[in-house]
């Protein structure tokens, strides 16, 4: 006999003690984890720093976690970096982005090694998400996912080198940084 599953909402999940752990829903389930390391910390803000001047030179938004992307009841997720491309700002309500934004960038760290690239991957693609970066500093390496067909991507480019031109935004790269001995 099986045992019934809970299926959570982004409306309950807003009882949630503020106690600085990250909390996103997939598919109505809980995934929960810790602050990022300050390596991990240190590549979100490299990418936001980049997707931040791209978003001004272009008219788009950047934000950097925690902000909540809610795209259901069931599936809201708070990505590492977004950005909404100027067509999509309608998207900023008062408390979180409501809606697929233009692109999501998640550091690999060792707690989300295996939901980043699975289930975070299915979600982003079903709700329509156009570009989706993993970004892995332990290795160096940059995917990016991009023109979302059902629960994943058409599209696919992995770079070994840290570097990487966006698939869907003109003139956007990113290559991460040598880090400090």
């Amino acid at each position: 006999m099986m045992a019934a599953r809970t299926v959570l909402t982004y409306e309950g999940l807003q009882s949630a003690p503020d106690d600085g752990l990250r909390r996103e829903l997939l598919g109505g389930e809980l995934y929960v984890s810790p602050a990022p390391s300050p390596t991990d910390q240190s590549a979100v803000g490299d990418v936001y720093a980049v997707l931040r001047l791209y978003a001004e030179a272009h008219g788009g938004k950047a934000f950097v976690a925690p902000i909540d992307v809610v795209f259901s009841q069931t599936d809201a997720t708070q990505p590492d970096v977004i950005y909404l491309a100027a067509d999509r700002l309608a998207l900023i309500g008062e408390k979180y982005i409501q809606g697929a934004p233009t692109l999501i960038v998640e550091v690999l760290s060792p707690s989300s090694s295996d939901v980043d690239p699975g289930r975070k991957l299915k979600v982003y693609a079903i709700h329509g998400v156009a570009e989706y970066w993993i970004v892995d500093p332990a290795t160096k390496t940059i995917t990016a996912h991009a023109e979302p067909s059902g629960d994943y991507y058409n599209r696919v480019s992995k770079s070994a080198n840290g570097a990487i031109e966006a698939l869907t935004l003109p003139n956007l790269h990113f290559e991460i940084p040598a880090q400090p001995p």
